[in-house]
């Protein structure tokens, strides 16, 4: 890096910029904005910003048979708040009646499996796949000739402002004129009919145990998130801090 006009002279300190690591995938950009390391060595400032953990990505979002059209929006809610509502299917005939719900029953029962990092959800034709902490995608549950695929990832702004960038994929009219618009434009709106409710929760962020909100059983996705969540607060596995008072405005 250079000084425009005296290309040699030091740069002052205070000048300085920093360098975040960073990895392109999926026609994102992925960067680790702090220390990454464990708990304990964030803590003591042992952690380091050169070496990201390695990004696993669904395989849907490398298949060059796929045109991805992009979308996003900026929620003022937690980052919880929004991991759960790609995760709750139950309200998909009520909040989405006008778009991606209108098709579905009011009765519902869930079918879903979960491990350590995954949670699996069959909703009629479809397959929502949750990959923690913030990557979630819907691909068709059987294979068809014609497929189409919606993944969104949850990045925080702040601790009660999270951004969503989703891709809208398909094998199908690749080249006709502004599809891929209407693709981002339709994601957009679903995104939208969404916002309102999860802007409203209370309290932000979800509550630090199960007892302190109601579930029932299709909130079954949800409660193994918050079992997740919950065991990610207090384990010392490698993560990534997000500092957030250099951050705010």
């Amino acid at each position: 890096m250079d000084i425009p006009a005296h290309p040699g002279r030091a740069i002052p300190e205070f000048a300085h910029t920093y360098a975040y690591p960073a990895i392109e995938k999926a026609g994102l950009l992925w960067v680790y904005p702090q220390a990454v390391g464990s708990k304990s060595e964030i803590n003591s400032g042992l952690g380091t910003s050169t070496s990201p953990p390695p990004l696993e990505i669904f395989p849907e979002l490398e298949d060059p048979s796929l045109i991805l059209s992009p979308y996003d929006s900026v929620w003022k809610a937690h980052l919880t708040r929004v991991v759960e509502s790609v995760l709750d299917v139950a309200h998909l005939p009520i909040v989405h009646n006008k778009t991606i719900g209108k098709k579905s029953s009011t009765d519902i029962h869930i079918e879903f499996e979960a491990d350590d990092n995954h949670i699996r959800v069959k909703n009629g034709k479809g397959l929502l796949q949750y990959a923690f902490p913030q990557q979630w995608i819907l691909t068709p549950a059987k294979e068809g000739r014609s497929k189409f695929i919606n993944f969104v990832t949850f990045t925080p702004i702040e601790q009660e402002l999270t951004a969503i960038y989703g891709l809208a994929g398909r094998n199908f009219a690749r080249f006709v004129p502004g599809m891929s618009h209407i693709f981002s434009r339709y994601s957009g709106k679903v995104l939208e009919e969404d916002r309102a409710v999860v802007e409203s929760q209370h309290p932000r962020p979800i509550p630090e145990a199960l007892r302190m909100e109601a579930h029932v059983p299709a909130d079954g996705p949800q409660v193994r998130f918050r079992n997740r969540w919950y065991d990610f607060l207090v384990n010392d596995e490698p993560r990534v801090r997000l500092n957030l008072e250099t951050t705010s405005s």
